[in-house]
């Protein structure tokens, strides 16, 4: 269990912000570590506010097994750009942060 989640989740550290299918939440595969307030300022990275007034018409999805592969990409279990377009994960990134360094690189 993580013990300060806050330093956690500082805005320094998000990854990534992204709309998820809530597939592998529901079936216990990603465990609910707890239930809290988001302590980041999430409309710094995606518009809310205006996506919720047009009732989320245009919002992006990716699917949960997508970003588990990002999760796989990010700490190096896995092939960074072994994806149709070898740069989609980059994509996923939040604006300013970089591929990590331990990255697999096979087609980049």
């Amino acid at each position: 269990m993580v013990k300060n989640i806050e330093r956690v989740l500082a805005d320094e550290l998000v990854t990534s912000v992204q709309f998820v299918t809530p597939d592998l939440l529901k079936e216990g595969y990603w465990p609910i570590c707890e239930n809290r307030q988001i302590v980041i300022d999430v409309e710094q990275y995606m518009p809310l506010m205006s996506l919720e007034a047009t009732g989320y018409v245009g919002a992006s999805i990716v699917g949960s097994g997508n970003i588990q592969e990002f999760l796989n990409a990010y700490y190096g279990l896995c092939p960074w750009d072994e994806w149709h377009d070898p740069k989609y994960l980059d994509k996923l990134l939040v604006d300013g942060k970089k591929r990590p360094a331990n990255g697999i690189l096979t087609k980049i």
